[in-house]
């Protein structure tokens, strides 16, 4: 009987064994996602228990993968780091973790690395399948598994093809578990009292609320009547300011206290026409300083503060609006303290008004900048069209650009050589003591050197290019007189600019073009500046090297700017397409286009693209369309 018994508990041990998930030994935690519930759990591989379940979205469409993963070793730095850009859909993650390829572990999408710029969309969503196949999660559940799943954590993907309502349902009210103890609608800005205002609310009572947000400096967007994040924002300000629980929800309450005179005015807020107060007076005292202004110090900011505040922006290469920014009365701090500290006694003001040549941005959608010339290098950011920028040089149907302190390419493309006029100022006093700031042709206001060929100039020199023969083509080998001395490839023509590669003594290269002190070389793998006294230049067919002759790129090939240039054509054999609210035949059709209309293209995928058309957008399926490029057109 007692053997009987034993034999039936070791089975019983076996099957409670053979049921427990395959835990790797040499990581803490294994995970599973079940697609069907949209659940992921985290299990202790030390004994099987379950350390954390959280609710996620997974790709739609059925883009999340299943079967059995391990976490690979960070491949960029941004990878369990607070913050990951998507390039692709010019967007933002926090704490993101690779699973397998570009399928990540990442909070709900950010459309700027800000914490006020949650997606609603992702929010509403949230729960259902609605990525583009990488598991999104809450914040907290998405830092959890990036600071505590390591390299090398087996992760599971699977179907169990029956969804646990129940447990979806507890997740929604508890997953959220912050140190601040928020509900999950709390923590999204949400309100449960039917009273109080929050996200997704609007109407009269909320552009009212944003009024008084703006009376008290604390709100500096449109007053529309939609409670969007910057409304938040401004409300959780204010509620740290007094002290309150920052929830970002305006309860009846809250809305009778900010009208008392305990509520404190923000700091550090755009100054515009009708302001008044000692901010204002600051901000003419220091302009003053400065001789850009000679009214009264009264604390009106009136047409006299606006003229001077613009002057003082085209100085600085502001647009000039009438509003003085928060960074706008900084800068115009600093440089009255620096004329103040120059100068003990009289001085005069010299305004110096150059042309110089820029290019300007032509585009019907932002386009990339990125950090190489090349389409897969990282991208910095985007421009859009009109946006003027300090031209540094071109090559290869690429140019570098500079603005506001920051240095990319652009493709030529989408480019268009511009005179600007630019400003700066000169104080100096009887004795010779001089002071100035601006900018100039020389250099930029980050004080980056401007090279002293045109954009035009550049781009007529590059359609020859492709001409030159052997000899004609220059080449130069690095020269640091040290076989034990590298020479550093710049990102920009700068002793200060990024190093991008040191390069040993002997390096040949091909020399794209020459400016001043320095040249724009390349290797064929990347191209960078280096100084000329360290080079040895050379035009022989000689010892030739391997490097790829810089052609002119078509802006449309394997170009992952590509969805930024194109349009499409509707083709449907004289009849009508349907244009809907999502991308699926389920969503709601919200209209019909015609065979033959032209469509802007924002977004495309294998199946379906975002279009827009006379500012109004909607998806429709790629076998409708015809595409082409804004250059085909």
């Amino acid at each position: 009987m007692k053997l009987k018994k034993l034999l039936v508990f070791l089975l019983a041990l076996v099957v409670l064994i053979g049921a427990l998930p395959a835990f790797a030994d040499e990581t803490p935690y294994y995970i599973e996602v079940d697609l069907s519930s949209q659940i992921v759990t985290v299990y202790r591989t030390s004994d099987g228990s379950i350390a954390r379940q959280m609710l996620c979205s997974s790709g739609k469409h059925d883009w999340t993968p299943t079967g059995t993963f391990v976490m690979p070793r960070i491949r960029r730095k941004s990878e369990r780091g607070e913050w990951y850009y998507f390039s692709t859909f010019d967007t933002y993650a926090k704490y993101a973790s690779r699973i397998v390829d570009s399928i990540l572990f990442h909070s709900l999408p950010y459309a700027r690395d800000d914490d006020s710029t949650l997606g609603m969309s992702g929010v509403r969503d949230f729960g259902y399948p609605a990525s583009h196949g990488c598991i999104r999660l809450l914040v907290e559940d998405a830092k959890f598994i990036a600071q505590n799943c390591l390299a090398g954590t087996t992760v599971k993907i699977y179907k169990s093809g029956d969804r646990n309502d129940d447990l979806r349902e507890l997740l929604f009210e508890s997953s959220y578990t912050g140190a601040d103890g928020m509900s999950y609608d709390e923590y999204l800005g949400i309100p449960e009292d039917p009273t109080a205002l929050g996200r997704f609310s609007s109407g009269s009572e909320v552009e009212d609320l944003q009024h008084r947000l703006r009376a008290l400096g604390y709100f500096a967007d449109e007053v529309n009547g939609r409670y969007g994040s910057s409304t938040v924002t401004a409300v959780k300000q204010i509620q740290k300011e007094l002290g309150l629980s920052q929830t970002g929800i305006a309860t009846q309450a809250f809305r009778e206290r900010i009208y008392s005179a305990d509520v404190p005015a923000a700091q550090n807020v755009p100054l515009e026409e009708g302001s008044s107060g000692p901010a204002v007076r600051r901000l003419q005292t220091d302009l003053q300083t400065l001789k850009l202004y000679d009214g009264e110090i009264d604390g009106v900011y009136d047409v006299d503060v606006i003229q001077a505040v613009q002057t003082f922006q085209s100085v600085y290469g502001y647009d000039a609006e009438a509003a003085a920014q928060p960074e706008v009365q900084k800068a115009v701090s600093y440089e009255a303290a620096n004329v103040a500290q120059t100068f003990s006694g009289n001085y005069e003001l010299t305004v110096t008004t150059e042309s110089v040549d820029m290019v300007e941005v032509s585009a019907k959608t932002g386009i990339r900048v990125r950090a190489r010339p090349t389409t897969d290098s990282d991208a910095l950011g985007r421009v859009t069209d009109g946006m003027r920028l300090y031209f540094l040089s071109a090559s290869s149907g690429w140019s570098q650009v500079t603005s506001g302190g920051k240095t990319g390419y652009i493709k030529n493309t989408f480019l268009d050589p511009v005179q600007q006029e630019i400003v700066s100022l000169t104080y100096s006093s009887a004795d010779g003591t001089t002071y100035s700031f601006g900018q100039t042709v020389e250099g930029c206001r980050n004080g980056e050197a401007l090279p002293c060929e045109t954009f035009a100039e550049v781009l007529a020199a590059q359609e020859t290019l492709s001409e030159q023969t052997a000899e004609e083509i220059q080449y130069a080998t690095v020269n640091t007189q040290r076989d034990d001395v590298n020479l550093n490839l710049r990102q920009s023509p700068n002793s200060e600019s990024e190093v991008l590669e040191a390069l040993p003594n002997g390096t040949q290269l091909r020399v794209l073009l020459k400016s001043g002190d320095w040249s724009l070389v390349t290797d064929g793998a990347q191209q960078g500046y280096l100084m000329n006294e360290y080079l040895e230049f050379w035009t022989s067919t000689d010892n030739l090297i391997a490097v790829e002759t810089p052609t002119q790129e078509d802006p449309t090939a394997d170009d992952e700017d590509y969805e930024d240039m194109l349009y499409a054509v509707v083709n449907c054999s004289g009849g009508k397409a349907p244009v809907y609210d999502l991308d699926s035949e389920d969503a709601n059709q919200i209209g019909e286009l015609p065979g033959g209309t032209r469509l802007n293209v924002l977004r495309s995928d294998d199946e379906w693209s975002l279009i827009e058309l006379e500012g109004h957008q909607g998806y429709m399926k790629n076998d409708v369309l015809e595409f082409s490029s804004v250059s085909e057109s």
